[in-house]
């Protein structure tokens, strides 16, 4: 049984949407699943042409033998089967209408990604994001007017899913994900792509605005505060394009939003924050202060959430799924809850997940599915040792050193240990926004000018961001400080980068390039039956330092997608000035 997950990234009216990306289940397991980004080079890229054509080439399969390709969308109504026949065609997909199978929404393909995989018999299965399909019938052009999916809650049982839950789902109303995207705008970012700044910018605030309330409470509604964009405040706002209804002018719609932002704050405290900024690069007092507020107010409505959900079933098992879920800070809380006993997160929790999600939907509507448990999102196809030295013939033509040591490990440990910052390049890509030891840039945590190198010359990015350790997983509990409930309840979601705990006070000074303004540190917990060459290096950074763990980014410059191909990671390696590359058996260095 093949399934071809797919999210459709253009709705009915024609507006486009981002992150394509395409998943393929064999039997129920997923055995290769990309983004469509990684292989057109361009971030958040939509259509789905060449990540559908990657998986089947990867498994040598013509579009014919699959028996199913699953679709959904979002910010519509559910796809009709000629039009998206039509557009799978338009992207190369030359495929017959007796396979597409139609997701019936949006939330549910999310609710399906992390349900599925999580291994969990009973979950609670929590999916929240900017919005999702619309809701029964359409009533009004702009998508954002009618019924749509904003936070829906799921239990998962027996492998099949069924609604609690929806919050905010009335026209005009706003969500978890859409209340933060709006103070995301108003901080000076361009698109809710980069809320994960704003997470990042939260921990420099003080609570000054901590008697303002974004969201009602739960019993009320859960209904988000701030004024959304009316229908009438649209009128006279110039397209952006002929036929696309829904995307009006950014800059437009980036004022307007700001405004809702800075009355709310002046209606409920006094303060006038004043009109949204035109940049976050170095952030004022302020901006600290409002990114707090929406940290602060996404933790406070998630929690209810799970609570109230917990309380409801009886059931302690949490997945999440959708944009939101990329918090990892509001992941942490969700983690210590005494409620909850084990927390799964979707590695792909944004829209790119939906192609997973999709397939796995439409395989356990087939009788008796088999079960398939996602311990690791390294899902990418894997480069040969032929595909890697074809690529690096160019290497050698360019200048660059190439050896090939006989202890990789230890090589790459000493370099790194030496004040090197390398990337490193093994095994098939991640499936999600991280790269957790087989696309990673590794460097020193020892010493702060790993981060300065880092921002200003590597990644060139906001100096109030953090970088994320990847470190061993039997040294967690004696270097964060995490309880046995929090390692049991969390294990997963440490796996991928998903939490961030503090770092145990007396070894937050042995690591600065990696402990946040607040102690705290996004960690990858690593394990030798996950990632063992991964492991085997940080292990022989430990041997070598003392400190079993290494500073992590992903593999990518400021503006690019994460590096996919050997190629990629050439290109990459001399566009962001590493001092070396590991990329399979190989080590490559610039001749300087």
């Amino acid at each position: 049984m093949r399934i071809l997950g797919v999210n459709l990234t253009r709705t009915s009216d024609g507006v486009c949407l981002d992150d394509g990306a395409a998943a393929l289940l064999e039997d129920g397991v997923c055995t290769v699943a990309i983004a469509e980004e990684r292989l057109t080079r361009v971030k958040h890229a939509g259509g789905i042409a060449r990540s559908a054509h990657y998986c089947l080439e990867s498994r040598g399969l013509e579009i014919s033998q699959i028996d199913q390709i699953a679709i959904s969308v979002c910010c519509d109504g559910v796809p009709d089967l000629a039009d998206a026949l039509a557009w799978l065609r338009q992207e190369g997909i030359d495929a017959e209408v007796r396979q597409l199978v139609i997701v019936p929404s949006h939330h549910l393909s999310h609710a399906a990604s992390a349900y599925h995989p999580s291994g969990f018999e009973d979950a609670i299965v929590i999916v929240a994001d900017n919005e999702g399909s619309i809701i029964g019938e359409r009533t009004h052009p702009r998508y954002w007017h009618n019924r749509l999916e904003r936070t829906s809650v799921y239990q998962g049982r027996g492998g099949a899913l069924h609604l609690l839950a929806r919050y905010g789902d009335q026209p005009g109303e706003l969500s978890l994900g859409s209340a933060y995207n709006h103070v995301t705008k108003w901080l000076g970012f361009n698109s809710y792509h980069d809320a994960g700044k704003v997470m990042a910018l939260a921990a420099y605030g003080s609570g000054k605005f901590q008697g303002v309330q974004i969201f009602s409470e739960l019993a009320d509604g859960l209904n988000c505060l701030i004024k959304p964009v009316s229908a009438e405040s649209c009128e006279g706002v110039a397209l952006a394009a002929p036929g696309q209804p829904d995307a009006f002018d950014i800059e437009a719609a980036r004022f307007l939003q700001g405004e809702a932002v800075r009355d709310l704050i002046r209606a409920q405290v006094g303060n006038d924050v004043g009109p949204a900024r035109s940049s976050c690069t170095v952030p004022d007092k302020d901006q600290q202060e409002v990114a707090w507020l929406i940290q602060h107010e996404l933790e406070r409505a998630l929690i209810q959430i799970v609570k109230i959900a917990v309380e409801q079933t009886g059931v302690r098992n949490v997945c999440l799924a959708g944009g939101v879920a990329l918090n990892c800070v509001a992941n942490t809380l969700v983690a210590q809850l005494p409620e909850v006993d084990e927390l799964f997160i979707q590695p792909a929790a944004s829209d790119v997940g939906q192609s997973l999600g999709n397939a796995l939907w439409a395989y356990h509507q087939t009788p008796e599915p088999r079960p398939w448990t996602m311990r690791s999102c390294s899902l990418g196809r894997t480069y040969n040792h032929a595909d890697i030295a074809e690529a690096i013939v160019s290497a050698i033509e360019s200048g660059l050193h190439v050896e090939e040591p006989a202890d990789m490990a230890f090589t790459a440990a000493t370099l790194i240990a030496q004040g090197a910052i390398i990337g490193w390049f093994d095994t098939g890509s991640e499936f999600g926004l991280r790269g957790l030891g087989r696309r990673s840039v590794l460097g020193d945590p020892r010493t702060i000018d790993t981060k300065v190198r880092l921002d200003t010359v590597i990644k060139r990015r906001e100096l109030f961001r953090p970088y994320a350790p990847s470190v061993l997983a039997e040294e967690l509990t004696a270097w964060f400080d995490i309880d046995e409930q929090f390692a049991h309840s969390a294990m997963q979601p440490m796996t991928c980068m998903f939490v961030a705990p503090a770092i145990r006070e007396n070894k937050q000074q042995l690591v600065p390039a990696v402990t946040f303004v607040d102690g705290s540190a996004r960690l990858q917990a690593v394990t030798v039956a996950e990632n063992p060459r991964y492991h085997a290096l940080i292990q022989a950074f430990h041997t070598l330092t003392g400190v079993p763990l290494v500073l992590n980014t992903s593999f990518n410059a400021g503006g690019d997608p994460v590096v996919e191909t050997p190629s990629d990671a050439l290109s990459s390696m001399t566009k962001m000035s590493l001092d070396a590359l590991v990329i399979g058996n190989f080590l490559i260095r610039p001749n300087r």
